[in-house]
């Protein structure tokens, strides 16, 4: 009976599908179109899209070329104007599916778990698309008793200058199979934790700190006047009404001044990088191994490290404090994983952080929505914290966390999943799950998922806060080839840094994707 590899045993995916798991035979040319709506950071736009597929036995390509025009017609030239957007047209490119003894997946990530899910659980490069687009791999072969897999999750974070060198959110990992027994290995890094900062001009500055967003050569109006503090234009830095000390521009000095209040420079996320990461060890064991019944034993430990020592956050009093970063020590000892008669899996795993201070599946669905966010000190206004640093500061803990995977009569999928932590001041809890339904159980109903994501918070039914991911997709038949999809998702993020979320749109701190696309295959 052969060792059980992780990969056999993973979680379900979450709601979107995943290119991977398409069926492999036959082979050939398809294509999709779609014209409807989208909307990007905020604005409406109408697209048109060509979506090729190609595919022969193991290899498959597909392509994703999109025009966005705004109600003027006008197109939006951010997808067109530097030479990496060529690579995000690429939509993937793969070779086999994860378990198999090599596999390659070039491009969209949707379901990446490494080992059993301590640090990587469920991540998705797709989650901010299509105002953000991200291409990364994930890649694995098998060599006689030896494993390895890589992941990487955007090329575009590839830095190897000054202070900002680094590859972004990676991982590595590797196997040992010793007769039943599997003995593994899982390192997972972001290298630099603020790149999930937006920044459109790619001056290194935040947007939200950029005086000038979308201009790289300026970044400070001191006055808010509308001209930047270093240009020739700008004769009072400050708005105080006297003309700066400048000789030689042939202005009247008689009213100079010699004392300019300046704002300070903004963050600078080339500056101060950080990095957070985990290694983690874990052993499998199949108990059961059989066509019908499949029963896995695990267990997976691991720490967390980085290179934030301290950080500032706001006390009881509402003061701007510091205090240190501290990187813990967790486990998942046991874990029970089973799949049944192909219909119905589940897991259990108790969980326990000796020494408090850890985050289980920090890099998951959520994770590139909630990287890094503000949080607003009296004296010093927004100033950048991880979702680590927002996590971490737990005592030591123990819980369960459970699901469940349901295929009930090929007609509805269900999938749920609850943790529950506690210590004697503190509780941390998660809930997740989605529910689809077959083609055509509905009349014209082609496709329909919705699903919710909120882990890692002391209150799971606090739907409208941070951590929290919820969406749905439903596609109708039009009739002779043609589809329409609605497609919506919903998450959440504390902009201006007063713990609570201001749901007037004009905050932006409710973040919405809604698409609407009339569909063609041919």
């Amino acid at each position: 009976m052969p060792a059980v590899e992780p990969s056999m045993t993973q979680p379900a995916p979450e709601p979107e599908a995943d290119e991977e798991a398409k069926d492999e035979g036959g082979g050939g040319l398809g294509m999709d179109a779609a014209f409807g709506a989208v909307t990007i950071d905020g604005q409406l736009y109408n697209q048109i899209a060509l979506r090729p597929e190609f595919s022969i036995g193991k290899l498959g390509v597909g392509l994703d070329v999109v025009l966005y025009m705004d109600q003027d017609g006008n197109i939006r030239k951010d997808e067109w104007n530097d030479y990496k957007d060529v690579i995000d047209k690429i939509m993937y490119v793969r070779w086999g599916v994860q378990g198999d003894p090599f596999f390659v997946r070039v491009g969209t990530l949707e379901n990446v778990v490494l080992g059993y899910g301590l640090f990587m659980n469920g991540y998705s490069n797709m989650m901010e698309y299509p105002s953000v687009r991200k291409t990364g791999h994930h890649v694995g072969f098998k060599l006689g008793n030896f494993g390895i897999e890589n992941f990487v999750a955007n090329y575009k974070e590839f830095s190897f200058s000054g202070e900002s060198t680094g590859l972004g959110l990676l991982g590595l990992r590797g196997t040992f199979s010793l007769g039943k027994l599997t003995f593994g290995s899982t390192l997972v890094m972001d290298n630099n934790q603020y790149l999930g900062l937006k920044d459109d001009d790619g001056d290194y500055i935040p947007n939200v700190l950029d005086d000038f967003p979308d201009d790289a050569a300026y970044k400070v109006d001191s006055d808010g006047d509308g001209r930047p503090d270093q240009s020739p234009d700008e004769w009072d830095i400050d708005g105080d009404g006297k003309t700066d000390n400048y000789p030689g521009t042939g202005l009247d000095y008689r009213n100079w001044d010699d004392e300019i209040t300046r704002k300070p420079d903004p963050f600078d996320i080339s500056e101060n990088p950080s990095t957070v990461g985990g290694l983690s060890v874990d052993i499998a064991y199949p108990i059961l191994n059989m066509e019908k019944l499949k029963l896995v034993l695990f267990a997976e430990a691991g720490s967390y490290f980085g290179t934030a020592d301290s950080m500032w956050y706001l006390d009881e009093n509402d003061m701007a404090k510091k205090k240190e970063v501290r990187y813990g020590i967790g486990a998942t000892a046991p874990g029970l994983r089973a799949q049944i008669f192909n219909f119905l899996t589940a897991s259990v795993e108790f969980r326990i952080t000796p020494t408090g201070d850890f985050v289980y599946g920090l890099f998951d669905r959520n994770y590139d929505l909630e990287r890094v966010g503000f949080v607003n000190l009296p004296g010093m206004g927004l100033t950048p914290q991880t979702r680590y640093e927002k996590l971490y500061d737990n005592p030591s803990m123990m819980g369960v966390f459970g699901s469940v995977g349901a295929d009930i009569l090929g007609l509805v999928t269900l999938q749920a999943g609850y943790q529950h932590m506690t210590s004697d001041v503190a509780e941390v809890k998660g809930i997740q799950g989605s529910i689809g339904i077959a083609p055509n159980l509905i009349p014209k109903v082609e496709a329909a998922n919705a699903y919710i994501l909120r882990m890692n918070v002391d209150d799971p039914f606090d739907i409208v806060s941070e951590g929290t991911l919820l969406g749905y997709y439903v596609t109708m038949g039009l009739g002779g080839g043609a589809t329409l999809t609605w497609n919506f998702r919903q998450s959440y993020i504390d902009l201006n840094g007063d713990g609570t979320i201001d749901t007037d749109p004009e905050a932006g701190e409710v973040v919405a994707q809604t698409s609407i696309e009339t569909g063609f295959s041919f």
